[in-house]
């Protein structure tokens, strides 16, 4: 988690970095490299979705394992089948797959976040060549 964390952190700098700038901005350098990196940063947290997903599902499937053993085991107790289910919910395993699936919503919103502001940078850096011919030209 320490990686995902560090990744969703550089994405977030560089969209605020971004969302910060002026209307004036023109260092057309500066923010292809930003472009760059967030694109960079972005294909590494979609890696990173992939695991939290992948361990999600195995969390979800160690959780549904241990339910099933939690709830037959209460019935046998003669226990309601309503409080063998709650005595199952509240397991670790329920806890982490929580958890995983939290990460992956987060990164999921992350990259989405990424991808809006890469492609206003994108507009953005075409404008300023656009303008940067103009200028040559006169």
């Amino acid at each position: 988690m320490k990686d995902e964390a560090r990744i969703l952190t550089a994405i977030g700098a560089v969209c605020g970095w971004y969302t910060a700038l002026n209307r004036g901005y023109n260092n057309i350098n500066e923010m292809m490299y930003k472009r760059q990196k967030l694109n960079g940063y972005t294909y590494a947290a979609t890696d990173a979705l992939e695991k939290a997903i992948s361990y999600e599902n195995k969390a979800q499937y160690e959780y549904e394992r241990k339910k099933d053993g939690i709830r037959a085991a209460y019935l046998d107790k003669g226990v309601t089948k309503a409080e063998a289910l709650a005595k199952a919910k509240t397991s670790a395993e329920k806890q982490e797959a929580t958890q995983w699936k939290s990460a992956a919503i987060s990164i999921r919103e992350k990259i989405r976040q990424a991808n809006r502001v890469s492609e206003s940078m994108s507009q953005h850096i075409a404008i300023l060549r656009k303008e940067m011919e103009n200028t040559k030209k006169n």
